[in-house]
């Protein structure tokens, strides 16, 4: 009897430390919210951060991922805005990407400073989903 109890003991032990991982070590106890929209069907929660696999998720106040974004564009920095999807290739696109591109895409502007602004899609259905709910 008293090894069932040690079984039962140990069993809840690693599913204690399983949660936990999964919670803190990862990520995974705080996610990223959304929010419904009713023109797109779904957006992200405006302000918010969050760490998911030990990356840094920011969403500014305009529901893109990235730093905060100022309404006045200063005359010296040239925006560059970034559509596409949030999932290019099947892999997260990281902000080593989006710098690069935006880097090879200001060069023209080289006497100017550059802000990168990344919009992405995060569904291809635009449309809210219809209720099924009867």
């Amino acid at each position: 009897m008293l090894g069932f109890w040690v079984a039962v003991a140990t069993i809840s032990i690693i599913f204690v430390l399983f949660e936990c991982t999964l919670r803190w070590g990862l990520g995974f106890g705080r996610p990223v919210l959304y929010i419904a929209d009713p023109e797109m069907g779904y957006r992200l929660r405006p302000n918010q951060r969050c760490r998911r696999l030990g990356r840094r998720i920011e969403i500014n106040a305009y529901s893109l991922r990235g730093d905060a974004i100022s309404l006045q564009c200063p005359a010296d920095i040239t925006r560059i805005l970034l559509l596409g999807d949030s999932v290019g290739g099947h892999r997260r696109s990281d902000r080593g990407e989006r710098d690069l591109h935006g880097a090879q895409l200001g060069r023209a502007h080289d006497h100017l400073g550059r802000e990168l602004l990344h919009a992405a899609e995060l569904d291809a259905r635009l449309e809210p989903a219809p209720d099924r709910r009867r």
